[in-house]
């Protein structure tokens, strides 16, 4: 996934190099802070109504299930429902929904599944969040009948690997 090494490869992101700041967003967003007041909402430190629950999709390659799921609006839950430590946008819908999976899902994946639309394998499970013209988070708009996912395994031969449907 990229270039790892960040004492090799030392990008930038304005005038502070890309591993500080992203060792500053990691202090500060992980693990989850715990708060008495946010224990309805799994004790990820930040309160939501109930009115702020939304719908999302989750895609869960070892159970090979897709599930419609309760998501509070807080990026955090991404991770909790994700079962990551990063991640990112791997595909946007033409309805405007986002994909999310696990930035590092490739190491060591043993589970993946497929989308339409989306050209390799993805690794480990997936979120389907819509998104508004500002790029918030709201309830996913894609039907889960109308999803085109398979999920598969790799099938590695001498000179290529093929990836095999499975369901």
């Amino acid at each position: 996934m990229g270039n790892s090494d960040p004492d090799r490869y030392p990008w930038t992101l304005g005038s502070l190099p890309f591993r500080l700041v992203r060792r500053q967003l990691d202090e500060e967003t992980r693990p989850p802070r715990r708060y008495p007041e946010a224990e309805e909402t799994g004790g990820l430190g930040i309160h939501h109504p109930k009115e702020d629950i939304m719908r999302a999709i989750l895609i869960d390659p070892a159970k090979q299930t897709i599930t419609e799921v309760d998501y509070d609006g807080d990026y955090q839950s991404i991770y909790k429902l994700i079962d990551c430590q990063t991640f990112t946008s791997a595909f946007v819908f033409e309805n405007e929904d986002s994909l999310y999976v696990d930035d590092e899902g490739l190491w060591g994946a043993t589970d993946f599944f497929m989308i339409n639309g989306v050209l390799q394998p993805l690794a480990g499970r997936g979120l389907i969040i819509g998104s508004d013209d500002e790029g918030g988070s709201i309830a996913a708009k894609s039907d889960i009948d109308d999803l085109d996912i398979h999920f598969v395994i790799p099938i590695q031969f001498p000179d290529h690997m093929e990836w095999l449907r499975v369901a």
